[in-house]
């Protein structure tokens, strides 16, 4: 097995976790392979075993507004109701590397939640914690400036992957940064002649990792100009 498991399994019977177990499926998806988005047919619970997903939100116009990520052991609920995060909203999950998870459908979770307040209690402690998580991300886009957010996302990213060299498309970055892919380049050239970073063809140095997170944790300004 994966040795991960579901982070709510131990509120459940033994006769429940013998229902979880005979009703899981496991998926695997390759990097930027889509794994939700609102002509899915939704399943009910998502858990990371492996890899990384990024859930965003997608405008009318196209552009992506990246909520969060998903790493390895954090679990998403997707319905139903009352937990449902109402997918046809416009929210959308993707795989950012070769990623693994494991699926229950919404019947499975809907009679798992009808038959354990535990387990509902949970759900709505869930709900409202990550709700949270999203707020902050929008709150983000809407008052943090556009250096901001990329100093933001180039630091995460290097946390990430544990590199100062990041083998990383620009596409993908505005993805992170909840921005366009013209304004992120401009912005990485801004950021290349005060020689925090080099940039060559789907990578990016970062040279000056202080600089970077001065930017990072700076105020910021509103608006999409560098």
């Amino acid at each position: 097995m994966t040795g991960v498991d579901w982070p709510f399994r131990e509120l459940l019977t033994p006769e429940q976790q013998r229902l979880l177990r005979s009703r899981v499926l496991e998926r695997e998806f390759p990097s930027d392979a889509l794994v939700l988005d609102e002509q899915t047919d939704g399943p009910g619970a998502l858990l990371v075993t492996s890899g990384r997903l990024r859930l965003y939100m997608l405008g009318s116009e196209g552009h992506e507004v990246t909520l969060f990520y998903m790493e390895k052991g954090e679990c998403l609920l997707l319905g139903p109701e009352p937990v449902s995060f109402s997918v046809p909203l416009g929210l959308a999950l993707d795989a950012e590397c070769e990623s693994q998870v494991l699926v229950l459908s919404g019947d499975t979770v809907g009679y798992l939640l009808s038959r354990n307040g535990e387990l509902a209690l949970w759900a709505y402690r869930w709900v409202s914690e990550t709700g949270s998580r999203m707020l902050r991300s929008l709150q983000r886009v809407l008052y943090a400036g556009i250096e901001q957010r990329v100093a933001q996302s180039l630091m995460e990213q290097c946390a990430w992957r544990k590199s100062q060299i990041l083998q990383i498309t620009q596409e993908k970055l505005a993805h992170q940064a909840s921005s366009s892919r013209e304004v992120v380049t401009r912005t990485l050239k801004a950021f290349s002649v005060r020689g925090l970073i080099a940039t060559r063809r789907g990578r990016i140095e970062v040279l000056d990792g202080p600089g970077l997170r001065a930017i990072a944790d700076g105020a910021g300004k509103r608006g999409e100009t560098p």
